[in-house]
């Protein structure tokens, strides 16, 4: 399981702790139902906090997946935890994005050491390039939730890529200043994208003469692959935070290239609250898959298939 977006690296799964509040919860529910569940930090939590996190960066969201499948697989043998050999994904939100680079890179690097037999991937920016320009294209305020998202994705790639542009080469005045005297400090940042970001920045992703960020936003699009297994897209119309528009492109390119891909959109609530409803229909989605010894009931029902 893939978690999500998170500004307090103390809330990462290795530092699990079900007095407290703040954790993502799912890998006990997927654990609940029978199945052995891993859950990696990402780089940049955990052990590796001393790093900053590749935010919604392919590459790096794979690889730690993907370690952390294979590390779990070597534990459960040392351990005599016996199970059916089958491999299933699930993430929500940047998990959802990472679920969806984990899937696509077990499939084009690692085909003769992992098969996943089904993936859920929920509310994720496949699409990072129309994501990006969506933000752009924003005149009005956001949520706090997603001005931290959108102020972190260029601050990230600039970090990672080593484009080398300055803070306020990316966002206005008063925001680079904020974000010079504290990098982590997302909370007092302009609500608005048009008075957050530089305007010469955000004119140069929507025309495209900022050609070395383009490309790197584009690399990290996930969606233009057709898994070997079935992939399970959910996303809430309703979402503030990351558009309905992403799960759609990556239905309708896995659809026309032959994929074995369902689609599931609900207008009934928001990016953070659409966890619990993903949740069900994962569940539910990815049990079709399941081959068990004996039937374990669902934790959670949902009238939606």
């Amino acid at each position: 399981y893939q978690h999500g977006a998170m500004l307090d690296g103390t809330l990462a799964p290795s530092f699990f702790d079900y007095k407290r509040t703040g954790y993502d919860h799912m890998p006990l529910i997927m654990a609940s139902l029978g199945y052995v569940t891993a859950s990696p930090d990402y780089i940049g939590y955990g052990v590796s906090a001393p790093l900053k996190h590749p935010f919604v960066h392919a590459q790096t969201l794979g690889s730690a997946t993907v370690n952390m499948i294979l590390a779990s697989k070597q534990f459960s043998r040392s351990k005599h935890i016996k199970t059916n050999g089958q491999l299933f994904l699930m993430g929500y939100s940047e998990g959802g994005y990472a679920t969806m680079a984990s899937h696509k890179l077990i499939d084009e690097v690692y085909p003769h050491q992992l098969k996943v037999t089904a993936s859920a991937c929920g509310g994720g920016p496949y699409d990072v390039y129309e994501t990006t320009r969506h933000i752009a294209k924003l005149k009005e305020n956001v949520t706090p939730a997603a001005a931290s998202f959108y102020a972190l994705l260029p601050l990230s790639y600039n970090q990672v890529y080593r484009l080398d542009r300055t803070l306020e080469m990316i966002y206005s005045g008063k925001n680079a200043s904020l974000l010079a005297e504290d990098p982590t400090k997302f909370q007092d940042l302009s609500l608005n994208p048009a008075d957050l970001f530089n305007p010469m920045f955000l004119t140069g992703l929507l025309t495209g003469t900022d050609s070395a960020f383009v490309k790197v936003v584009k690399d990290n699009d996930v969606y233009r692959w057709v898994a070997s297994s079935p992939v399970f897209l959910f996303h809430e119309l309703n979402d503030e935070i990351i558009p309905a528009a992403n799960a759609r492109t990556a239905y309708r390119f896995m659809k026309r290239n032959g994929g074995a891909v369902t689609l599931s959109l609900r207008e009934e609530t928001g990016h953070s609250e659409g966890l619990i409803p993903f949740t069900s229909e994962s569940v539910l989605f990815l049990r079709k898959f399941g081959s068990w010894k004996k039937a374990v009931k669902p934790l959670m029902r949902s009238d939606r298939h």
